[in-house]
């Protein structure tokens, strides 16, 4: 994110890091990079780390779910990670465990704390891979997590196909035609949804298929890490690691696979050379929407609380603008 949260200071993340994992911080530094969570730089005098800080209410499907429910879902995937890197799979970057061996520590209810390694490397954008030998490092990465062992999966959770945000969005859609008041942004997302309010309604209704014939398949379900863009990647001195394991699932394969085939088609059949598994296109266009969907429903929620003009609502409304365009559909 790129606006420190208002209600964590330096302070409440030098003295969790210090109680969690007796690390003892003498310089800290907010990072400005990545949309989801925040991040901090520790240093200690012999190491530096990475430090997530996630926000549970940003991070609810709906309004509300509880706070547990929405820690529980985060703790399930990093947990997925640590026993994936434990494992041996060496491009899986998970957090490290706090000295009472738990995956992740609080501050208050809200706000959820993760230790990383600092990793020395090539970072990367958003977008398409750039780079063919790149992608292609990231798809075998793929190939082997998905026949990952069942006792790397006896933590995940399984993909149950639902759009976070669905129910606030519909509810958004019964209220256009009252001016919306909540912030700056506001007015132009009411506008922005009410002129492809009926296009989005028929996206969903195609996604809703999708989704049934896909959840009528569990034996093709493989570990998924979710997001498998260039900027959840960094190329170190022992090639391409994975990084941002929070979304990490139980799901078709083509959860990890339907941006890469977007961006090269062929990856379809690389994928099959390397794990004997047939891609399902179907699944591909089901999690493209998802994708979508999701989004679109996420920011109108957000646009429909209290907010400012920042950074990040900033951002917010250019992906909103950008993914609530019925061409892409």
């Amino acid at each position: 994110m790129f606006t420190r949260p208002a209600d964590v200071d330096d302070a409440d993340v030098v003295g969790v890091l210090s109680e969690g994992w007796g690390l003892g911080v003498v310089d800290l530094d907010y990072l400005a990079v990545g949309f989801g969570s925040h991040h901090w730089r520790a240093t200690t005098a012999s190491a530096s780390w990475f430090v997530t800080v996630d926000d549970l209410v940003a991070k609810c499907h709906e309004p509300s779910e509880l706070l547990l429910g929405t820690r529980e879902r985060l703790v399930a995937a990093l947990t997925t990670a640590a026993a994936l890197r434990d494992a041996g799979f060496d491009f899986v970057v998970a957090p490290i465990r706090t000295n009472d061996d738990r995956i992740a520590a609080n501050i208050g209810d809200r706000y959820v704390v993760a230790v990383y390694p600092n990793l020395d490397g090539e970072t990367y954008d958003y977008g398409n891979y750039s780079d063919a030998a790149h992608r292609d490092s990231v798809l075998r990465h793929l190939a082997t997590l998905h026949r990952a062992p069942t006792s790397c999966r006896r933590w995940a959770l399984t993909d149950t196909f639902s759009i976070p945000r669905r129910a606030a969005l519909h509810a958004a859609c019964s209220q256009l035609e009252d001016r919306w008041t909540f912030g700056p942004f506001a007015e132009p997302a009411r506008c922005l949804l009410a002129r492809h309010v009926d296009a989005m309604v028929h996206a969903f209704d195609k996604y809703d298929a999708l989704a049934a014939a896909a959840s009528s398949q569990p034996s093709r379900f493989a570990l998924t890490h979710g997001e498998p863009h260039p900027a959840n990647t960094i190329t170190i001195d022992r090639g391409v690691v994975l990084v941002d394991w929070d979304t990490a699932l139980i799901a078709p394969p083509e959860r990890d696979l339907w941006d890469l085939v977007g961006e090269e088609p062929s990856v379809s059949i690389q994928y099959e050379d390397l794990t004997g598994i047939g891609v399902d296109h179907d699944a591909i266009e089901l999690y493209r929407l998802k994708w979508d969907l999701s989004e679109i429903a996420i920011y109108i929620s957000d646009f429909r609380q209290a907010h400012d003009q920042t950074d990040d609502t900033h951002e917010a409304w250019n992906n909103l603008q950008h993914f609530l365009d019925p061409t892409r559909w």
